[in-house]
C-alpha cells in the first residue's frame, strides 16, 4: 500500500510543534532540523505565513540513483530512506535532489533528510510531525485517499493545485498565484519541468559510474559543471531559510 503526506501551507500557524516532535523522534545526534523545517515568510503571501518544508519523497528518486553506496531506498510504501551506515558521506544526494531537501553534515560527514518516519508508519502509525500539528496542516494515510483530500481541500481554495500528485508521495496544496510567489522568491524549489531535468542529470552520472569509459571524460566536466551549478542554487536557497 502507499501513502502520502498532505502539506496545506495555508493551515499552518508555525507553532513548531512539528519540528519538535521530528527532534524527539530522531534524537539529539540528528538535528530535527536536518529532517523538517518550517519557514517564517518575512511578507505573507496570500493567507500564507508559514512553509512546512520536507524531504518530497519521490516515486522515482533521483538521489537514490546516483547514490554510489546504494545507501538510499525506497520503502514498499513509498518512503525514501537513506541507510546511514552504507553513507559514505559524497553529497552526490544533496546535489541531484531536485528540490534541495537533502542536507550534508560536514561534521558527520553523512547525509540527513526526512525518512517520513518509516518506522512508525510500518507499525501501523502516522510520522511524527503529522501527530503533533494541531491544525491539521499536514495529514497522512493512504495515497488515493490523502489525493481525494487534497484535491477537496484545493477546491475549496478556489482552484487550488497540487504539487506532483502520482510523482511525490509528498503532497502541497496551494493556490496559483502562491505557486508563482514561492517559486520566484525560492521559498520552495518548484519545476515545471519536473523530473524529466532531474532524470537526465541523474542517469548521465550513473550511466558513467557504470558502463561509460569511451564518455567519461565528457560526463566528467558535465558533473562538475552541473555540480558547481547545484551547490549555487543550494546556497541561494538557504539564504531564504
Amino acid at each position: 500500500m502507499k501513502y502520502a503526506l498532505v502539506v496545506n501551507p495555508n493551515r499552518c500557524i508555525g507553532c513548531d510543534r512539528c519540528i519538535e516532535a521530528c527532534e524527539e523522534k530522531h534524537g539529539g545526534s540528528h538535528p530535527g532540523t536536518f529532517y523538517t523545517n518550517v519557514i517564517k515568510l518575512v511578507h505573507p503571501i496570500h493567507n500564507i505565513k508559514f512553509v512546512p518544508v520536507l524531504c518530497m519523497h519521490c516515486k522515482d528518486p533521483p538521489c537514490a540513483k546516483i547514490c554510489p553506496s546504494s545507501a538510499i531506498s525506497v520503502t514498499s510504501f513509498g518512503a525514501v530512506v537513506i541507510n546511514q551506515e552504507k553513507c559514505i558521506g559524497c553529497s552526490f544526494c544533496s546535489l541531484a535532489c531536485p528540490f534541495n531537501r537533502i542536507h550534508y553534515d560536514a561534521t558527520m560527514k553523512k547525509a540527513f533528510k526526512c525518512d517520513l518516519c518509516y518506522d512508525r508508519v510500518e507499525r501501523g502509525e502516522k510520522p511524527a510531525c503529522v501527530i503533533a500539528c494541531p491544525f491539521k496542516a499536514r495529514l497522512f494515510g493512504e495515497y488515493h485517499e490523502m489525493l481525494n483530500i487534497a484535491k477537496e481541500e484545493a477546491e475549496r481554495l478556489g482552484g487550488g493545485v497540487l504539487l506532483y500528485p502520482g510523482e511525490t508521495c509528498v503532497i502541497y496544496i496551494l493556490t496559483p498565484e502562491q505557486v508563482k510567489i514561492l517559486q520566484d522568491e525560492k521559498i520552495l524549489t518548484i519545476y515545471r519541468e519536473y523530473p524529466s531535468w532531474s532524470r537526465l542529470e541523474q542517469d548521465l552520472a550513473n550511466y558513467s559510474r557504470w558502463a561509460a569509459i569511451p564518455l567519461i571524460v565528457g560526463l566528467t566536466l558535465y558533473l562538475v559543471r552541473w555540480r558547481k551549478k547545484r551547490i549555487d542554487e543550494i546556497l541561494r536557497g538557504e539564504k531564504h531559510e
